[in-house]
């Protein structure tokens, strides 16, 4: 032991180094602690490969388990393919429509059918997700297939009016009201469209309410031939 003379005082060697370590142990925590805090936090890389493209898509849905369906993130990312790689075709119906079916854009509406066939097979539950059906009765529609056009449009039509989806739902009357006029019930038909016109002029969407008047004008000429 010896005896350090501080401050005209006489301290005990031991008895500082067992005061003194600690505190210095101390201050070397906080300067640590600072000095952490000021380096640049670099985000996380993510190692998901994007799914919006057309080619990334097709990947994706077509490698995917069809159990998968039953997550609400993977719902997401389907519907945001078919909205950003085939947008016609989850939207309005066009009666007397002018443009080709594109093979790619069906071959990507294809993969999405055949997963959601597997999954509601073996699951026993059903896609809830209205802008994939309509996605899916589109195509059904454009291929000549009314039946099962109406069956994806008034699933979408139930989902929407649960969400409250009033948008999806004034899509969803004019798609119902297309297969209607398929049929020959024009006056089912002219009550969805008006329905349908109804809601796109009240939320101001003047480029469908436009879609559903035209599809409402053919309906009145094919009436008169």
């Amino acid at each position: 032991m010896v005896d350090i003379h501080l401050f005209g005082y006489v301290v005990d060697s031991t008895l500082l180094f067992q005061i003194v370590m600690p505190i210095l142990a101390f201050l070397g925590l906080v300067i640590a602690y600072k000095n952490y805090r000021k380096k640049p936090v670099t985000p996380p890389v993510s190692t998901h490969a994007p799914t919006t493209t057309f080619k990334d898509c097709i990947f994706y849905i077509q490698s995917m388990d069809p159990k998968e369906l039953g997550k609400e993130s993977v719902i997401n990312k389907i519907s945001d393919c078919l909205t950003k790689n085939a947008s016609e075709f989850t939207g309005t119906t066009i009666k007397d429509a002018k443009f080709e079916l594109n093979e790619d854009k069906l071959k990507l509406i294809d993969s999405v059918g055949n997963k959601v066939k597997e999954y509601e097979k073996t699951s026993g539950k059903s896609i809830k997700d209205a802008n994939i059906l309509r996605a899916l009765g589109n195509e059904a529609y454009y291929l000549g297939k009314p039946e099962d056009a109406f069956k994806y449009f008034t699933e979408a039509l139930k989902i929407d009016e649960e969400l409250k989806d009033i948008r999806g739902k004034a899509i969803d009357f004019n798609n119902i009201a297309s297969v209607y006029q398929d049929w020959g019930k024009s006056e089912k038909a002219l009550e969805y469209y008006n329905t349908s016109l109804i809601i796109f002029n009240e939320l101001k969407d003047v480029r469908n309410a436009d879609i559903v008047k035209g599809n409402i004008e053919f309906l009145r000429k094919s009436l008169k031939n």
